[in-house]
């Protein structure tokens, strides 16, 4: 009788392994997934550089996913613009552009 019951004790703890690996797996995948995701998102970046009265700015993709603009927006004195004609228009500067 002791040997059927280390049998059976021996069963179980295969199928516990077995079970065990499975988790262990679809977890593994899981995370390998999102780590994936995230790797090529874009990451844009911007700067600001002024001389003199001209203000540029530049975005750069630093990610290496693709970065697509949908919108942008302009704010000047607490209103927001659509575009940047309208931004010189509101603000009065049409004439420095």
């Amino acid at each position: 009788m002791g040997k059927i019951k280390i049998e059976k004790l021996s069963q179980y703890a295969v199928i516990i392994i077995a079970l065990s690996a499975l988790f262990v797996s679809v977890w593994q995948v899981r995370i390998s997934h999102q780590h994936n995701k995230l790797s090529v998102k874009p990451y844009l970046d911007f700067h600001l550089i002024q001389i003199d009265s001209t203000l540029e700015v530049s975005f750069s993709n630093e990610g290496f996913g693709p970065a697509i603009i949908k919108k942008m927006t302009f704010t000047h004195n607490g209103k927001n613009y659509e575009s940047l004609q309208d931004l010189l228009v509101g603000s009065g500067e049409i004439e420095n552009n």
